[in-house]
């Protein structure tokens, strides 16, 4: 696959050890092997190949209808997935975690870290219609450590989620990004490949699907056999998770906390599953952070949990806790920014001007104006070529006419200019503080879509139907559509079109159908083919007035059941 692919991409890989079954010492299935130590040998080798894993594990190792959910990708991609506002400063001092003089409060922050949920598998049933369902969702902070790779998969959970996500759900990766991996094996000798480095390739995998579904923090790096994560592991992590990396355990008494390149790490305390024994001894008194994995929890595992433990215990969602790090180890929550949506079309003509809307959420603690020099740009390259500034650069910049304060959106209106040469490209935009920074250069990933770019917007037809995109995006019937390869007679087209003058439907309402009704007035026969409708916009079993009504809707209308307007 690597050969195949140029060594240019990561490569999936679907399954799991059968450790309970055989190569493992489990319960006598013949092998000497612990079974955590052979998924681990495991994934090493499948890293060391540029491959990730989706671990579909028992008991939870099945998934019905893979295909179908991959089918509805092309739709859903087109929605806009976006997380809750991230908190701002004055919401922390709200909170008490942040003083009057802007010192952290003595606490002790914790983040329950609700994992994990690495593979499609585990989602519909387990997670999906199961624990996100929970009566205590929405009662407690849940930070869900969700692999975003397995929206290909399983893409209907995530849409469902994120359309009943509560102002208390925040999602971020499980181990170890968009996908299982081990990250020591990215770089190095990568034994036993020998590869060079996959650090880049893997880097543009996971902002893919981080962009996707607006993550920004990888919640656990898992590095099995090999030494604990590092600060530089850390580093490779941070183009995609500019948020926070939360690292495996180093100490039992002291966790590994740093900020690095201003990229808040910090190791897991153990045990996992803490016991409220464990929360209350790790910490006396000043200021600690601490996150804990917890395996399948319920909310209302972590509502009862929260309840018996001291209020000096401030247990946080993710965001929460990693700008809250941040902030205390000094370093800065500027520059975030989340892409609400915008209205660009995704086919385009060439040369054509578009006038566009594109809005944006500010997450950072800084106030974004024009005075600041907090512009919008855009840039428009060849698909899969990467944008530098002059790509931007030339497109000019796009200006806030007003400030907008942390937690705030602002839509700007731009204007696209579609190449003169037709093709498929991708388009950026990002935030820019001139003279100081990109966002992109401070670890926000910048929004990304695709489009084509045709001598008429009316020539795509991407799903060989007949009808152009263009019309069918206007309707939403691009995807998945049940009147997609429209025939003449097909339902929904032309529906009194009945009768032409060899008896049979000829894509015309005229006076063939208007002599097959006739014949067939007020006859109170089911089977009646001029039986259209009835009051209740369904057939009635009788052909009357609003049979009528609906062959004089239809009459000499069209007879090209490719035009989207004849249906």
């Amino acid at each position: 696959c690597n050969v195949k692919n140029n060594f240019s991409k990561m490569i999936k890989f679907c399954g799991y050890t059968s450790w309970d079954q055989k190569y493992t010492n489990n319960n006598g299935v013949g092998g000497s092997h612990e079974p955590v130590a052979t998924e681990w040998e495991m994934t090493e080798l499948l890293t060391a190949y540029n491959t990730y894993q989706e671990a579909d594990s028992v008991p939870q190792n099945y998934f019905c209808n893979a295909s179908f959910f991959n089918g509805l990708m092309p739709a859903l991609k087109g929605r806009r997935y976006v997380q809750n506002p991230a908190p701002t400063y004055n919401d922390l001092v709200a909170k008490g975690y942040i003083n009057q003089n802007g010192t952290v409060a003595n606490n002790h922050y914790i983040l329950l870290y609700q994992g994990d949920y690495d593979s499609a598998s585990w989602l519909p049933s387990w997670l999906g219609n199961d624990r996100y369902n929970d009566p205590n969702r929405g009662n407690v902070y849940c930070s869900w450590g969700i692999t975003p790779n397995s929206i290909d998969r399983v893409s209907a959970v995530f849409d469902y989620m994120y359309r009943h996500k509560t102002a208390k759900d925040f999602f971020m990766s499980a181990d170890s990004g968009a996908g299982y991996i081990n990250p020591y094996q990215l770089s190095g000798t990568r034994s036993p490949s020998g590869y060079s480095s996959g650090i880049p390739i893997w880097q543009e995998h996971c902002r893919k699907y981080f962009r996707m579904l607006d993550y920004s923090i990888c919640g656990w790096l898992l590095n099995g056999n090999f030494p604990l994560p590092t600060s530089a592991d850390a580093l490779n992590f941070a183009p995609f998770s500019g948020d926070g990396v939360g690292l495996d355990w180093s100490s039992w008494s002291s966790p590994t906390q740093s900020l690095v390149s201003n990229i808040p790490a910090i190791a897991r305390t153990q045990p996992d599953d803490p016991t409220l024994s464990r929360i209350q001894d790790v910490y006396s008194s000043g200021v600690r952070f601490d996150w804990f994995r917890t395996v399948l929890w319920y909310p209302s595992k972590i509502y009862e949990f929260e309840k018996s433990a001291g209020s000096q215990h401030k247990f946080v969602d993710v965001y929460t806790f990693y700008y809250l790090f941040r902030y205390y180890k000094g370093g800065n929550n500027n520059y975030r920014a989340t892409w609400m949506g915008d209205n660009i079309p995704r086919i385009l003509e060439k040369g054509k001007n578009y006038p566009v809307t594109i809005t944006v959420r500010n997450d950072g603690w800084d106030t974004w104006s024009e005075a600041g020099g907090y512009r919008l740009a855009y840039a428009i390259v060849p698909k899969g070529t990467e944008p530098d500034a002059g790509d931007y650069d030339v497109h000019g910049r796009y200006t806030i006419n007003d400030t907008v304060a942390p937690g705030q959106s602002f839509t700007f209106d731009a204007n696209i200019v579609a190449p003169s040469t037709t093709g498929d490209y991708d388009i950026y935009y990002d935030m820019v503080r001139d003279n100081v920074t990109w966002f992109r250069a401070a670890n926000n990933i910048e929004w990304q879509n695709s489009l084509i770019v045709a001598n008429n917007e009316l020539d795509i037809d991407t799903d060989g139907d007949g009808i152009p995109d263009v019309i069918e995006d206007r309707s939403g019937t691009l995807f998945w559509h049940p009147d997609d390869n429209v025939q003449c007679g097909d339902m929904g087209y032309l529906t009194s079109d009945v009768s032409g003058a060899a008896g049979v439907k000829d894509c015309y309402v005229n006076l063939y159908d208007l002599a097959a009704i006739a014949s067939e007035w007020l006859n109170r026969n089911q089977e009646s083919v001029c039986d259209f409708t009835g009051q209740s916009s369904v057939p009635d079993q009788s052909v009357d007035f609003y049979d009528f009504c609906v062959l004089a809707s239809n009459w000499m209308e069209c007879t090209n059941p490719a035009d989207y307007n004849c249906w």
